[in-house]
């Protein structure tokens, strides 16, 4: 694969697979005191706050399992190690003229006790290839976040 990635012209050997990842974070709000993904918002110093992120990871798979049952794998592997994760909705969509399948699931981050919110989005453009939409905050209103990213189509 020869491409450009942030301005950077790099050729990876054509065995490598292309597990492209990008993470897009929501604007500090004023006040913040802390760096990274934990902030802490003047007038409110005793609580964490969680800075909302949205992650889009490629994905090779070996199966041609159905979308949705991806998820519900991903799930239970998740489920077995972290006792509050919990699957709030699953469902199939389209996007871009695609089948795609989704979840909403909530857990209690351990090193804070912060209750998290995610939805995850999966649609595959070719056999054995998923790509991920992953929103992760700490507000439940995943449809009015996930919202904020207009309409998510194939590019040329």
């Amino acid at each position: 694969m020869d491409g450009v990635l942030h301005g950077v012209r790099c050729t990876l050997p054509e065995d490598w697979d292309d597990c492209s990842l990008y993470r897009f974070v929501a604007p500090e709000p004023a006040g913040v005191s802390l760096p990274g993904p934990l902030t802490v918002k003047a007038g409110d110093p005793d609580r964490l706050h969680f800075r909302t992120n949205m992650t889009v990871s490629r994905h090779s798979v070996d199966t041609r399992a159905p979308l949705a049952e991806l998820l519900r794998q991903a799930a239970a592997g998740v489920k077995a190690s972290t006792p509050t994760y919990r699957v709030l909705v699953e469902g199939s969509c389209r996007l871009a003229g695609q089948d795609a399948a989704y979840h909403d699931i909530t857990f209690v981050e351990e090193g804070t006790r912060l209750q998290l919110f995610q939805r995850q989005l999966a649609f595959s453009k070719a056999p054995g290839e998923v790509t991920l939409f992953t929103l992760t905050s700490d507000r439940s209103d995943l449809d009015a976040l996930f919202a904020a990213f207009g309409e998510l189509r194939h590019a040329p």
